[in-house]
């Protein structure tokens, strides 16, 4: 039956059947109707259905939401997979981000990939141009969507004249080919809105953390990519010895409108197709070679969708090398909701300890070693600000010594405990 029916049809039946669902407070003997949706629904039912599985936790509704996950899942299309790999990586619920991260672990292994791989691979995009640019055409007239340094959609006319807004049909416009340009527009701005928070994360993480690509997986997913590609060239990166995270780097170039390759004297650069490729940090850079990449980026005004060039580079003294403790935080006072913030950084709050309060904030390395913030009186599950400020003890690391975290590494945590300062009371 649903082969002879049009399936944007179908889809929106079935998500009619979900909102009278949803108005009866989610019936239990009807929950076939949110499993229909995985069967019957579409990249809108994603769209639509995305937001309900990341509430549902903080409304009761674990299982509810697991159950949303399995509904994206057999969805199965690029952006169904890709809220799917949001999920497991944004939401602030612990189980069911672990339940997502599951699911995505078990489709990368049928792939024979990492989870980060199947990241890159699941950035779909879009319908744009190899330019990261989308036509909306009125019929009579036409107007180009691109995407700026973070990657916000911005409009010109036919002949590159910036536009405010999509304006509505006119007369003269053809009526049907206008609403489908309208819907494509209002979709386009939505999809890409996610996206581009968590691809900006994605290669801030890639340089935080040292990730490295082949010379291969780079020009497919990352240069060649309509979307993400906006943000690859406005970023500085680096070929590498090997694919360890403190491997030495070998030299740094940047990908030119063309997609074609060029260094820092603005010189074609040739990537070798067995080269190890990855987002360069300040900290590997000499202070010429930062200075003459800062001079060029200026010159061609290229905005970075994140601090990369200017990113300030902390380093340890000698005496904290040869220890586990970095004294120099310790007593330190701040507001809960600022040290909520180190989640943007990788950090996690620990297990809750007697009476739902948590006592630390942990960054897990590479290693498998942690870096724990102590904290007085901790901080409460339900309620972060219940108890006040919070007082750092000790910042500590859980084996080996701060010498032994690469430098790009140690100066990202330096940067994190370094702006909680900025934030006394």
């Amino acid at each position: 039956m649903a082969a002879l029916c049009d399936p944007g049809s179908l889809a929106q039946w079935a998500w009619a059947l979900f909102q009278q669902y949803r108005r009866m407070d989610y019936s239990s003997k009807d929950v076939w109707v949110l499993r229909l949706q995985g069967w019957l629904g579409d990249d809108d039912t994603v769209r639509s259905l995305s937001p309900l599985i990341q509430a549902w936790p903080g409304e009761s509704a674990h299982q509810r939401a697991v159950a949303g996950l399995d509904v994206l899942s057999d969805i199965g299309t690029d952006v169904a997979l890709m809220h799917l790999y949001r999920i497991s990586q944004k939401v602030p619920f612990k189980a069911l981000r672990a339940k997502a991260a599951d699911k995505i672990e078990q489709i990368a292994d049928e792939l024979e990939l990492t989870p980060e791989q199947l990241g890159d691979r699941l950035v779909p995009d879009f319908g744009l141009s190899p330019q990261g640019t989308a036509t909306l055409d009125f019929g009579p007239r036409q107007f180009v969507v691109g995407f700026d340094e973070s990657l916000k959609p911005y409009l010109t006319d036919a002949d590159g004249k910036p536009r405010k807004a999509l304006p509505k049909p006119a007369a003269t416009d053809d009526p049907d080919l206008a609403a489908a340009a309208t819907k494509q527009f209002s979709a386009l701005k939505k999809d890409v809105r996610g996206a581009a928070s968590d691809q900006i994360a994605r290669l801030q993480r890639a340089m935080r953390y040292q990730r490295r690509f082949d010379a291969a997986d780079f020009r497919a997913y990352f240069v060649s990519h309509p979307l993400v590609g906006v943000l690859v060239r406005r970023l500085v990166w680096g070929t590498y010895e090997t694919a360890e995270p403190n491997s030495p780097l070998l030299q740094s170039f940047r990908v030119a409108e063309d997609n074609s390759f060029a260094d820092a004297e603005d010189n074609p650069f040739e990537l070798d197709e067995d080269a190890v490729v990855g987002v360069v940090h300040p900290a590997q850079l000499s202070a010429e070679l930062l200075a003459a990449w800062s001079e060029l980026f200026a010159d061609y005004e290229l905005l970075q969708p994140f601090p990369q060039l200017s990113r300030p580079v902390y380093r340890l003294t000698d005496s904290e090398k040869s220890t586990n403790v970095l004294s120099r935080f310790e007593k330190l006072t701040v507001p809960s909701r600022v040290l909520l913030g180190l989640a943007k950084q990788g950090w996690n709050r620990d297990t809750p300890a007697d009476a739902g309060v948590q006592n630390s904030v942990i960054q897990t390395l590479p290693s498998g070693a942690e870096v724990s913030i102590d904290l007085d009186p901790g901080i409460p599950v339900g309620e972060p600000d219940m108890l006040g400020d919070q007082t750092i003890q000790r910042v500590w690391l859980s084996s080996g010594t701060y010498g032994d975290i690469d430098p790009v590494l140690i100066s990202e945590i330096l940067a994190d405990l370094t702006e909680l300062e900025r934030h006394r009371p």
